[in-house]
């Protein structure tokens, strides 16, 4: 956003509480890696400053935009702590301020935060809302990766207004801003704030569809899903984005043999019921609000505490366990990075006990897995161990909203628990039978992030996917032009590092070409000849390539039977 705005003309003040962050952004370089972010920032530097002053920051602008995290909480909600320590610093400058100003919350929040956060803005600074200052609503709609693209040319701008002069002034910032002509609506706070996450997820729903068609294809006699998606795509009323198969995302479950603590006793996962009342770290019973199962084949993550050896912790190696890392702070930590000597906790009628992990190991799964969707709490008690709901953060948030209103049946569980499989699970299963049929037990994999043009490996399909081949014994070679640093502290030993494409895919029978990082596409058939083995099958899940002759190209949703 910093440089964006310096780019179309305007003198602008960033404000972090990260000094290096300031150090280099004042020095002219950019903390963050992104497309475009740099060359901006230098050829802007003497629109841009950077400072710690809040208060400086306020005074000398008239327009305030606050772009900060809003992580998860164990309800599902979005924490708005850092907005709120945000408008706590602006609000103290304003005391002194006689001139209007326009306070802009960016960051992602829900139904109701803006509303609630004005009156901390109002109580510190003594001003009254649309006299001395606006307050507006305006999320962003953007991709990392394009971040600056997406922020600049919009399909439309959203606006939750305070009043009429605060959506007109920052509907003019915004004409002024962005280089296309997109929509821009004007409406109350809770309306902009549903619309938000409503979109974001309503955009997951169309991606998992979108996976079910490619995997009915891909069984079906000539099936191919991009054409079947192309087609419903041109309705009007579909559209083309966020729908083709390629890659999800993945969540957390466990067997169905698990027992689980609830108001009857203990209770396997897969007999419990809608509306059955389960145990959570509150030390409360709540209502379940939704149960999910999905095929899953991959490993499990097996964690053994002192005292309770014959009653371990059998899961999904993201599935957050209840626990305290050596002099940490209770949290939720995914199974695969609990270690031994941490401690799982037990919610007790005063306070919580720990319990040392004596040894975490992985077995192998084939079979049906299970999860639950937990009224408030979000977690739930096994027979040993405390578990959180864990779905993706959207999705999470836009279900907590509608019980929040007195919905409880909306489409965002259904989407969590189909796409689980059509992640991780489902691609993993297709890369391993693709090695079969090549008979050798190694693979390139070009790709590392969770999307391209961008570093972040986060919720990344690929890792989870080489993770689970290197468990299987297969040597994999990986090359991704941005994530090969965060990959190195996640991926197991036995990964081979690539220095570029070509010697990632050298020698190599099998490239699966995991993200679609624009540089991928300037691997010719020629580099591809060149480098891999005679006959070389290209695994493409994002449709980069194009069929040669000498060259297998094997795409996600299509039966090659």
């Amino acid at each position: 956003m910093l440089v964006s705005f310096a780019h179309q003309g305007w003198n602008v003040i960033g404000v972090d509480i990260n000094e290096d962050n300031v150090e280099k952004i004042n020095k002219g370089i950019t903390p963050i890696e992104e497309p475009l972010v740099q060359e901006y920032l230098t050829k802007n530097a003497d629109k841009i400053s950077a400072t710690i002053d809040a208060e400086y920051a306020v005074k000398n602008s008239s327009t305030s935009f606050i772009v900060v995290p809003t992580p998860s909480m164990d309800n599902g909600k979005f924490s708005t702590r850092y907005v709120q320590n945000a408008l706590e610093n602006i609000a103290k400058a304003l005391k002194t301020k006689e001139e209007y100003h326009l306070i802009v919350i960016t960051s992602t929040i829900l139904p109701g935060d803006t509303a609630r956060l004005k009156k901390v803005i109002e109580k510190i600074s003594g001003k009254v809302l649309n006299v001395d200052f606006g307050l507006c609503y305006n999320p962003d709609f953007i991709a990392l990766g394009k971040v600056v693209h997406d922020f600049l040319n919009p399909d439309m701008v959203l606006i939750g207004e305070s009043d009429r002069r605060a959506g007109e002034v920052l509907e003019g910032i915004h004409r002024v801003l962005v280089d296309n002509m997109p929509p821009i609506y004007r409406m109350s706070w809770e309306n902009a704030e549903l619309a938000k996450i409503s979109l974001n997820s309503y955009c997951t729903m169309k991606i998992t569809f979108a996976n079910v068609i490619g995997e009915i294809c891909e069984s079906m006699p000539g099936g191919d899903a991009e054409r079947v998606l192309r087609a419903i795509g041109s309705d009007a009323r579909i559209g083309h984005k966020y729908f083709k198969p390629g890659l999800g995302w993945s969540g957390p479950c466990v067997k169905p043999e698990t027992l689980i603590q609830t108001d009857q006793g203990l209770k396997r996962i897969d007999s419990l019921k809608i509306g059955d009342m389960v145990y959570t770290h509150e030390g409360r019973y709540k209502s379940i609000t939704q149960i999910y199962t999905r095929s899953y084949q991959g490993p499990m993550i097996k964690i053994i505490s002192m005292g309770y050896e014959s009653k371990p912790i059998i899961t999904t190696p993201e599935h957050p366990i209840w626990a305290v890392k050596r002099n940490g702070t209770n949290e939720f930590i995914p199974a695969c990075k609990i270690e031994r000597s941490d401690y799982i906790l037990m919610p007790a009628i005063k306070g919580n006990i720990g319990y040392i992990v004596m040894d975490v190991t992985e077995e192998s799964y084939n079979g049906q897995v299970y999860n639950l969707e937990i009224e408030e709490d979000n977690s739930y008690v096994l027979e040993w161990g405390t578990v959180h709901n864990c779905f993706p953060r959207d999705n999470r948030a836009f279900s907590g909203v509608a019980r929040d209103y007195g919905v409880t049946h909306t489409l965002s569980e259904t989407n969590d628990a189909i796409n689980n499989y059509h992640s991780a699970t489902r691609i993993s299963m297709y890369v391993k039978n693709l090695l079969i049929k090549s008979d050798v037990l190694k693979i390139a994999v070009l790709g590392l992030s969770y999307k391209e043009d961008t570093p972040v490996i986060e919720e990344s399909v690929s890792v989870k996917v080489i993770k689970d081949l290197v468990r299987h014994g297969v040597e994999v070679t990986v090359y991704d032009p941005l994530a090969m640093d965060n990959a190195r502290k996640e991926l197991p030993e036995g990964v081979i590092y690539a220095d570029s494409m070509q010697s990632c895919i050298k020698g190599q029978s099998v490239c699966f070409v995991a993200t679609p990082h624009p540089v991928f596409k300037t691997l010719s058939s020629d580099d591809i000849k060149a480098n891999m083995k005679e006959n070389p099958v290209i695994l493409d899940a994002w449709n980069l390539f194009s069929d040669v002759d000498g060259i297998t190209i094997r795409k996600i949703g299509k039966n090659y039977a």
